[in-house]
């Protein structure tokens, strides 16, 4: 087996409209948010490194609080559509970029009796990587996250109600027409993206 020599990836996060440095979480790839690791973190200045990378082409995923769209290098939305960074042996690459705060998707998470939801995550992924492209926590049933448009999503939720958990990781949406069938994913537009959602209580 013949192994390439490593190499690094720098650069900073920041604040695409007052350039601000942000914290942020950067990686390889994406995985639940509640499994925690895979990724690097920003220092005080929205300085990250990424080491021990082969001499390819490497798309990094930077995501943010709530309040800025998860990106991948370029600032696209997935990272098929991002050119990545080449990275060669013994060196380091720099790839600054500036996270946008996006649209909102946001909504009301409903339950059929009408209880309330004492804490409620909603993770949405990317239809055509599977990668995750948000996550929001919320207490009560409002949530709202912030994401870039021009990308297919679908939901997950986890919520707990009347000290009950519940989940699921095929959530019906309300249909696009009136009485027509319930879609699994949908399209954020340029002008944001309102979706209720409701949990089946016994």
């Amino acid at each position: 087996m013949k192994i390439d020599r490593a190499g690094s990836i720098q650069g900073r996060v920041t604040d695409a409209a007052t350039g601000a440095p942000l914290w942020a979480g950067v990686g390889l790839f994406t995985q639940n948010p509640g499994a925690g690791g895979g990724e690097t973190l920003t220092d005080a200045d929205g300085r990250y490194q990424i080491d021990g990378l082969g001499p390819y082409r490497w798309p990094l995923n930077f995501s943010s609080d709530n309040t800025y769209a998860d990106a991948w290098t370029g600032g696209v939305v997935s990272r098929y559509a991002s050119t990545g960074t080449q990275v060669s042996t013994g060196a380091t690459a720099t790839v600054d970029i500036g996270l946008t705060r996006g649209v909102a998707v946001r909504g009301t998470l409903l339950t059929d009796n009408g209880s309330l939801v004492d804490h409620g995550r909603i993770n949405v992924l990317n239809t055509g990587t599977g990668d995750y492209a948000g996550t929001v926590d919320f207490n009560g049933n409002a949530y709202e996250l912030h994401m870039l448009p021009g990308q297919e999503i679908l939901f997950h939720y986890e919520a707990d109600i009347d000290d009950r958990s519940y989940s699921s990781k095929r959530v019906a949406l309300p249909p696009a027409t009136p009485g027509g069938p319930p879609r699994y994913a949908v399209t954020v537009p340029a002008g944001g993206l309102t979706i209720d959602i409701t949990v089946d209580v016994p």
